[in-house]
């Protein structure tokens, strides 16, 4: 497996390093060296993480040709390939459908770390889930992916409880590098409202998304929430630390969540974060 560096494209967040180190070299000041990089097969899992990680597309998996995959499968099988599948024909299906199961698996990362994202107020693992040119029709708000970055870095200054899970994820290939992808979710989120009352709420609903795969990955390029199911709830009166008691450590917002010392297995957070438009504060009861 070859890896194309945009050299020019690298910030310094060094988290393909951080994933496989052995594979991404960095200089002093924490970039990646220039120059296309050969893998060697025991690092290549660690290498495509690597390149996942990147939040700003500085790196590129150059596929091999399908031929040359499945001939390196059948010399790596203790049972060679039957002469009947030895064939064009065969070697174009079966990269075909090793890509179908690379793209699907790509999509719904994306969908879990736009959640992470959300509920851990973390920035940089929200943008990675959409394309700077994205639109989001979001409830409350509607307009660029940008603008819902900064409408979503408001909400997080009130310090809201988000809770988001994913399920029934339907991936339909529109293109090769385009899919209409429907997930169901469900979503608890108490905080402030704008008057400074505690509330709580439950929704379910669907992400109906549009995806996009560029430089060999995919993001949401368009997205409308659609709204199920909405329960508001009586929160809680006491502090949490009082109602988890022993159930510690309580989840936490970036960087301060637990998940963030696992190995820093995880998309980078940037260090200065987007203020909302106009100096305004987002509160919670905007829907998220």
């Amino acid at each position: 497996m070859r890896i194309i560096v945009h050299k020019a494209r690298c910030q310094g967040h060094a988290q393909c390093s951080a994933r496989a180190p052995a594979v991404f070299k960095l200089d002093e000041a924490g970039y990646i060296l220039p120059g296309d990089i050969d893998v060697a097969d025991g690092e290549q899992l660690l290498a495509a993480d690597g390149v996942r990680s990147c939040p700003e597309l500085a790196l590129e998996i150059d596929d091999p040709p399908a031929a040359r995959l499945v001939a390196e499968a059948t010399r790596k099988r203790k049972t060679p390939l039957p002469e009947q599948l030895r064939t064009p024909e065969f070697a174009t299906m079966d990269h075909a459908k090793t890509t179908e199961l690379l793209d699907r698996e790509a999509i719904r990362d994306c969908l879990y770390r736009y959640c992470r994202g959300i509920d851990r107020a973390d920035e940089a693992a929200l943008r990675s889930a959409y394309w700077p040119d994205a639109h989001d029709n979001h409830g409350a708000y509607r307009g660029s992916a940008e603008g819902f970055i900064r409408f979503a870095l408001g909400v997080f200054k009130t310090g809201p409880r988000n809770i988001h899970q994913i399920t029934n994820v339907l991936v339909e290939f529109i293109k090769p590098a385009q899919a209409a992808v429907e997930s169901y979710f469900t979503a608890l989120q108490r905080g402030p409202d704008k008057d400074g009352e505690m509330r709580q709420m439950l929704l379910s609903g669907r992400y109906c998304d549009l995806f996009q795969k560029r430089a060999g990955e995919w993001r949401i390029a368009d997205r409308t929430v659609v709204y199920d199911w909405l329960e508001e709830q009586v929160p809680a009166a006491v502090l949490e630390t009082e109602r988890f008691g022993p159930r510690q450590p309580i989840g936490a917002p970036y960087p301060n969540d637990p998940v963030y010392a696992i190995g820093k297995h995880r998309v980078a957070s940037r260090d200065n974060a987007f203020p909302a438009p106009n100096g305004k504060t987002h509160r919670w009861d905007d829907n998220l």
